[in-house]
Formats: C-alpha cells, sequence, structure tokens
C-alpha cells in the first residue's frame, strides 16, 4: 500500500498489478476531460517510459467510488486491439476537437495518444477501471460470497480492513514496505471467519492498538498503570496491559453496539476470583514480600478462565477486563496489599 502505487499486488510470477483508487465524492472522477483519470493514465504511461515499470508483466487498475461513468472511460476500459483501440483514438479526438480550448489535461492525453502503434492496443487492454460500488467496502463485502449472512459479512469487511490497514501502516512506521503476504492473511481471515461460526465464541473485532495510542495512554499514567509500577512488573508488561486495556473496552463497545452482549456480572466473577486469588497468595506467600504477592496475584487473576454472556472470549479479553476493575476511583482490585495507601500518597 502506497508504494509503487496506491495498491500493488505482486504475483509470484513476478507480474504485478498497480491499483489508483479514487473517491470522488463531490465530482465525476470518471468524466472526459477528468484530471483524476487523465493523470493517473500519464503517471501509468511515465513509469513504462522510464522504465519503472514493465508493461508486459503490468496490469493497471483505475478503481473509483462511488459509482461514476464517462464516454472515453467506458471506451478505455473495453479496447482490448488495435481497432478498439484506433476506434479509441478518434474518439478522443473527435470530443476533443469539439469544445473550444483544450482542456486542462491535454498533456496526459497527448502522452496517451503519442504511444507507438503497438504500444497503445497492448496498454489499453492492460488498463481496467472499475466503478461499480457506492462505498468502497461493498467490494470486500462481495469476497465472501452467499454462505454468510449479512451481519458476518459485515463483520468480516470491518475486520479485514483493520487489520490490513493496521498491518500496513506498521510496516511504513519501521520505514518498510506497507505490504502483506496474502497467505498468511488470508488465513488470518480464515481464523476470524471460523471463530464468528463458533456459537459459543465471542470474537474480538477491534484490532491491536497502535504504538502511538499505547504509548499515549502509558504516559498519563491511569491508575491501573500506576497499580503495575507498584509491583514492580516491568516496562513490557506494562505495555502489554495498557493493549489489552484498549483493546478490552473497544472490544466491549463494539460487542454491545451490536447486541452481540447485554452488561451482565463478569465484573462481579471477576472480582470474586480476585479475591480468591489474593486470600491465596497471603496464605502461600506470606514470606515474601508485598511486591512478589502482588505480581503472584495479578499472574493467577491474569490466568483466570470466564465467560461473557455465557461465551468464551479472546485471550486479551479477561486481563483487559481486570486492568479496568484495577483502574476504578474505588475499586476494589489491587494488586499490591497496601496499593490504596501507595496511591493515595502518589496522587
Amino acid at each position: 500500500m502506497e508504494g509503487e502505487d496506491d495498491v500493488a499486488v505482486r504475483f509470484s510470477n513476478g507480474e504485478k498489478t498497480l491499483e489508483q483508487v479514487k473517491s470522488a465524492t463531490k465530482h465525476n472522477a470518471l468524466s472526459d476531460w477528468s484530471n483524476d483519470l487523465w493523470k493517473t493514465i500519464g503517471n501509468w504511461i511515465a513509469d513504462i517510459e522510464t522504465g519503472a515499470v514493465e508493461l508486459h508483466r503490468t496490469m493497471f487498475r483505475l478503481y473509483v467510488t462511488p459509482v461514476q461513468s464517462g464516454e472515453i472511460a467506458d471506451a478505455i476500459h473495453t479496447a482490448s486491439d488495435v481497432q478498439t483501440a484506433t476506434e479509441l483514438k478518434q474518439l478522443i479526438i473527435a470530443k476533443r476537437n469539439a469544445l473550444s480550448r483544450k482542456p486542462r489535461c491535454n498533456k496526459s492525453v497527448e502522452t496517451l495518444l503519442g504511444l507507438g502503434e503497438s504500444t497503445l492496443p497492448e496498454f489499453l487492454a492492460r488498463v481496467s477501471i472499475e466503478s461499480t460500488h457506492e462505498r468502497p467496502e461493498h467490494s470486500v463485502e462481495r469476497l465472501w460470497g452467499p454462505t454468510y449472512s449479512d451481519e458476518t459479512t459485515q463483520r468480516l469487511t470491518s475486520y479485514a480492513i483493520g487489520v490490513a490497514r493496521d498491518k500496513a501502516n506498521a510496516q511504513i512506521k519501521l520505514g518498510h514496505e506497507g505490504a502483506l503476504n496474502a497467505g498468511s492473511f488470508k488465513n488470518e481471515i480464515r481464523l476470524f471467519a471460523a471463530r464468528l461460526n463458533l456459537p459459543n465464541f465471542l470474537a474480538s473485532t477491534s484490532t491491536q492498538p497502535s504504538d502511538d495510542a499505547v504509548t499515549e495512554v502509558h504516559a498519563q499514567r491511569p491508575k491501573f498503570v500506576r497499580q503495575l509500577e507498584i509491583i514492580n512488573i516491568g516496562q513490557d508488561q506494562e505495555t502489554r496491559a495498557v493493549a489489552d486495556y484498549l483493546r478490552a473496552s473497544a472490544d466491549k463497545t463494539i460487542w454491545a453496539e451490536e447486541g452481540d452482549i447485554v452488561q451482565g456480572d463478569l465484573d462481579t466473577s471477576l472480582v470474586r476470583s480476585f479475591q480468591l486469588h489474593k486470600s491465596e497468595v497471603e496464605d502461600l506467600h506470606a514470606e515474601h514480600s508485598e511486591e512478589v504477592q502482588g505480581r503472584q496475584t495479578l499472574r493467577l487473576c491474569l490466568r483466570t478462565s470466564a465467560k461473557l454472556a455465557g461465551q468464551e472470549v479472546p485471550d486479551h479479553f479477561i486481563p483487559g477486563s481486570y486492568h479496568e476493575l484495577a483502574d476504578e476511583p474505588e475499586g476494589e482490585v489491587g494488586w499490591h496489599p497496601n496499593h490504596q495507601a501507595i496511591l493515595s500518597e502518589d496522587k
């Protein structure tokens, strides 16, 4: 993403598809003299002529949403041989001659018209223009096929788009290409789809929070982070806790909005488990320091097996929910035996 083009699809045989994506809600990006259309054509031809792109091994795709059209754009899309290429040139010249002055995009128009007799038909045969969806996510929804319900289709779409975006952004932030391996990405989506079809499993539709989001929350030192600092859990574990906290909170919001859950007694169950684990640690680890006791209580709680509305939950959810409880102003959950007094002094 955002590399060789807006999107580049590379195949194992060395061929590729370069795709330009236009969201044009206030103008027709496929009108006869649209700058969006002709700038895209001109850039592709420039890349071919400089050798940056190998024509014989590249397909070119212009995707526009919402649905739009234009006579020249339609002709470009359908041209595939010498005859249709010649007809396209005649159409462009005739429509341009009918104008009172040459269009602003004329430089790119001349670039297309100036292609050689053999190059023009091959280039046009490799160009496709698609504008069939009112919203871009509709192009993803159609990939799932008829076996999924509308609700499942929407969840799959949101998850796939979110995962693709987050993975690409993470690579770009590291200075790498925003590239995804198709095989591993498909496997991840299949696993998520399988979980959606499990009647007693609440599949997470949230994505891993960004490093920036985690860093921002961690730097604010909310109560649940200060609780972890007190027992010296370590920077890595604190960062993991913030990520779990953010993702569990997002999941609860999404599930509630989609009607998957009604706020039940999960928190009560988690607090009860905390009290049992705390008592066990006090009995078995009284000889250890209070920090060690706190870390042991935390570990036991994070390994708690609990359900939400009678359904299994993802691995990050129970830890994230515990950190939410540890963040409550007057909450019962605290890892250090004297956390309330220490936090009061810290304030």
